[in-house]
């Protein structure tokens, strides 16, 4: 099976963005799951009720240091002459693993730059986060509003879940200080329990998914059981368990994080049976024909 990703960020900076799989020949492994694509005609930004909230984070001098959310992004008190407002980020762009980034900041100071950067890597040090960062974004790339990567040219790596998005002011004769980050899986809005169907032309039409529950417990030997509605599919489609972070819309990368998956074709009146993950956390069953997805659900195991 196949699968893959995408992403937007804001300071008085302003920008934003968003990712792959493989698939056994024609015989589906014991456990395996698909991806797909949120649609592409949906803008999805990050601004989660939880704003207020801390998280404590590892700093390069080895001191721990609290970074607090707010509108959407973490901000860390600092003395720093650039003040970030918005940090924020799409992954529903048009090309496959692409993304935008919007970043809206104030300052006194000339600029400040985006890394994109494994969230594993200890924050606060700017030489660090340059030896470790996917891409650097200064805000000379910026539009006007903040945003980069419209176009659909910022490529995200496969696995953007992992990486977060960290903002340091410029140097103004000191060292860059990191003022604010955003893990990129922030972003998603999962739509639980809720048939979200995307815009392709594929010959494959899926008229309904009905689950026998959207939020699971893990442990035990309970699985994913449900009926799927689909017509004018060939032998190539699947139904597959992938984590919602994984990009949509291409059935290549879904093939990647699949947990299970399962042809439609094998399915007896539309009947299917999934193993659960044993991972807590949000995940999609994805509908695929072979090329692309076509549609998906969220369910929540806990």
């Amino acid at each position: 099976m196949k699968k893959i990703v995408l992403i937007v960020l804001s300071l008085v900076l302003m920008a934003a963005l968003s990712a792959c799989g493989e698939k056994p020949n024609n015989t589906p492994p014991a456990s395996a799951t698909p991806d797909v694509t949120a649609p592409s005609s949906q803008e999805q930004t990050n601004a989660p009720e939880n704003s207020g909230q801390t998280v404590i984070v590892k700093m390069a001098d080895g001191s721990e240091k609290a970074a607090m959310l707010v509108n959407g992004f973490y901000q860390f008190e600092t003395n720093s002459a650039v003040k970030v407002l918005e940090l924020a980020y799409f992954h529903d762009k048009p090309g496959i693993g692409s993304a935008e980034l919007k970043l809206v900041y104030q300052s006194d100071a000339e600029n400040a730059v985006a890394c994109l950067i494994p969230s594993h890597i200890v924050h606060g040090d700017y030489q660090i986060a340059e030896e470790h960062q996917e891409d650097t974004i200064g805000t000379e790339k910026l539009s006007r509003d903040g945003r980069y990567g419209t176009d659909g040219s910022w490529q995200m790596p496969s696995a953007f879940w992992n990486y977060e998005i960290r903002i340091f002011d410029a140097w103004n004769g000191n060292p860059p200080t990191e003022i604010a980050f955003i893990p990129l899986a922030l972003q998603s809005e999962v739509k639980i329990g809720e048939l979200i169907q995307l815009k392709t032309t594929s010959a494959l039409k899926v008229n309904g998914l009905t689950l026998d529950k959207t939020e699971y417990e893990m442990g035990g030997n309970e699985e994913i059981t449900g009926q799927l509605d689909a017509e004018g599919f060939g032998d190539e489609a699947w139904i597959c368990v992938i984590p919602s972070g994984v990009p949509h819309g291409d059935d290549e990368r879904s093939n990647s994080y699949n947990e299970d998956y399962k042809y439609l074709y094998e399915l007896e009146n539309g009947s299917f049976t999934l193993a659960l993950p044993q991972t807590a956390g949000n995940y999609d069953l994805r509908i695929c024909d072979g090329t692309v997805e076509i549609a998906y659900m969220s369910i929540v195991v806990k």
